[in-house]
């Protein structure tokens, strides 16, 4: 049986064993929420002046939710208040990250839960509704649509959520737990990081049996990086070969030798690096191999030069061996040296500590820290993360099937880019203008278009809705996001399809209040100069999941958002190489281009191929 029919019999197994005691409870979530409130006040009248205690109390507004809890407002009143204080504490703004604030909002989505869940009945048939859908999607014989798989995540969450059969959460954790983001470096680009051409002349000034040594030493060679299997980290052996050559004059008593000396020079050691862990180096071990010749050998004095020459010439027979054993000891502990004070300096290097920097945007967004690993074979360097929060699917599997070689690799799964968004997107209610600002603050942009008011937020799945109306008002537009998918990346059958999806949708005169999506198919396509880009595959789409028929307003409003929406995606992406800052530690990559020349679509996989 496949691993989806086995998920689909594990979660028809698991209906039988809901439990409405399990569900969360409004008491005691509601106690643990003041309780969070209170911490956080507490720790910003100690850590913080006055002036921002007071901006942070105005921008998250707490004080509204309790308030409604103070005075007995409708579980659905103090849910909407739940909800926005949601979105407040989801942001980029420098503070968020603190122990103190994630506190707060993993307490405020408990509220949020045991208002959901606050009927049982009804809370256990809408879960079971979902297992009952999401088998029968786990049991098409094709691979599993993107629809699918949005089932499962929207399962997982709701079980999460609900606090629901924790055996069922693992299988589906484990069925969709592969990482979703690798990177893969070829040998080569290792080789050129490291390889360096030695070219040495040294002055020699040596004695050997009592002959003094005189004369110039010559090394030319080059070091190289042979990469090596590590299963948990990256191994790289540094190699020197090189040619030897002395030209050298020799003093003893009376006697003045010419000698030439020529051989080959050997020194090697191991580079170990586990992240997040320094570089460790084995000690050098080297070898040479000399062989000298005497070209001449000459009596200092004119008295007996014969003699002397005589003598001399059968002592230095007698003592070439072992001179030219001390020679070959000496050649390799000073080449041994040398090439371990300068491969010292990879020892010294600190790799850069990226979640250093990325860790407090995680904890802003609300996002779970990647699970992350790094190998080495003796072909490349592979780079695996798996960007998923508890509560999130990853990829199904851990391979793309793509054929895509090149100097860089770079594998996404449509599940990275999605589950990275969903946290600051998902049953928000924006602006065209705060939609914007918030995808400016992701680097992407669109072109601008004037508005200023902002809308209300709401979630059906809520059931908040007790027959008020929102807010009206005069904007450009405004969307409500899907609550379990608000972002549409979708990289199938050499295509990719990028958007946004919504609940509701709102111009200055007409609303739509069902689920559409907002997208634009692009099609990887080759420059003349060899590049690949993404090119547009006609103009922006808007669609209607589901079978109800569009009213006539609404295929009249339907016009109208595509019409607006034309300078949302751009004709072309990827259209610009990624230049290396010339300021980076290692000259070698300096300034430097990253061209994208194979790219590759399937199974829900973006293979990007690249060279420098």
């Amino acid at each position: 049986m496949s691993t989806r029919g086995i998920l689909a019999d594990q979660i028809e197994r698991s209906v039988p064993r809901l439990d409405a005691t399990r569900l969360p409870q409004y008491a005691a979530a509601a106690e643990t929420f003041r309780q969070r409130i209170a911490d956080l006040e507490t720790f910003l009248d100690q850590n913080a002046t006055p002036e921002v205690f007071a901006l942070w109390r105005k921008h998250a507004q707490w004080d509204a939710v309790v308030a409604a809890m103070d005075t007995d407002q409708k579980p659905s009143t103090i849910g909407r208040g739940a909800l926005d204080l949601r979105y407040r504490l989801v942001g980029l703004m420098p503070g968020l990250e603190l122990q103190a604030f994630q506190n707060l909002r993993s307490a405020n989505e408990q509220l949020i839960h045991s208002i959901r869940f606050r009927k049982p009945d009804a809370a256990l048939k809408l879960i079971t509704r979902q297992m009952e859908s999401t088998s029968t999607s786990m049991r098409d014989p094709e691979e599993p649509s993107v629809d699918a798989v949005a089932q499962v995540d929207e399962l997982l969450q709701l079980l999460s959520d609900a606090n629901q059969t924790p055996d069922l959460i693992a299988q589906i954790r484990r069925s969709f737990g592969h990482p979703n983001v690798v990177v893969r470096i070829d040998e080569t680009l290792v080789q050129e990081f490291a390889q360096r051409m030695v070219n040495q002349r040294r002055p020699v000034n040596d004695c050997i049996l009592g002959t003094r040594i005189v004369g110039t030493a010559d090394l030319k060679g080059r070091v190289s990086a042979d990469l090596k299997p590590a299963p948990s980290g990256l191994r790289v052996d540094l190699i020197l070969r090189g040619d030897f050559q002395s030209n050298n004059t020799g003093y003893n008593g009376p006697i003045r030798l010419s000698t030439l000396g020529r051989g080959n020079v050997f020194a090697s050691r191991s580079l170990f690096w586990s992240p997040p862990g320094a570089i460790r180096l084995t000690p050098t071990y080297s070898n040479a191999a000399l062989n000298t010749q005497v070209l001449s050998i000459e009596p200092t004095k004119r008295f007996g030069r014969r003699l002397v020459k005589k003598v001399a010439s059968k002592r230095v027979a007698e003592q070439k061996p072992q001179a030219d054993q001390i020679a070959v000891g000496r050649l390799w502990q000073q080449v041994g040296k040398q090439f371990d004070e300068q491969t010292a300096q990879a020892g010294a290097i600190r790799p850069p500590d990226l979640m250093k920097n990325l860790s407090p945007f995680l904890g802003r967004l609300n996002l779970a820290t990647p699970m992350r690993s790094i190998s080495s074979s003796e072909t490349e360097v592979r780079a695996e993360a798996l960007i998923a929060g508890v509560q999130q699917l990853s990829a199904p599997s851990g391979f793309s099937g793509a054929t895509v070689r090149n100097t860089i690799v770079v594998e996404v799964h449509e599940s990275a880019l999605a589950n990275a968004i969903k946290p600051a997107l998902a049953g928000r209610s924006l602006t065209r203008n705060q939609l914007r600002g918030l995808l400016k603050r992701y680097g992407i942009s669109i072109a601008p278009r004037a508005s200023n008011t902002s809308a209300s937020k709401q979630d059906d799945a809520l059931e908040l809705d007790d027959g008020e109306s929102g807010d009206g008002g005069d904007q450009d537009f405004t969307i409500d996001f899907d609550r379990n998918r608000p972002v549409i990346f979708e990289a199938r059958r050499g295509k990719i399809r990028l958007g946004i999806r919504g609940n509701r949708f709102e111009t200055e005169s007409r609303e739509i209040k069902r689920s559409l999506e907002l997208f634009a198919t692009y099609v990887p396509a080759r420059r003349d100069d060899g590049t690949m880009i993404l090119v547009r595959e006609g103009e922006g789409q808007v669609e209607f999941p589901g079978r109800r028929r569009l009213t006539v307003a609404q295929a009249g409003l339907r016009k109208t958002i595509q019409k607006r929406l034309a300078d949302a995606f751009p004709e072309t992406l990827l259209t610009r190489p990624l230049v290396i800052p010339t300021n980076v530690t290692q000259q070698v990559l300096a300034g430097r281009a990253v061209r994208i020349g194979q790219l590759q679509t399937s199974d829900g996989w973006i293979s990007l191929g690249a060279s420098l």
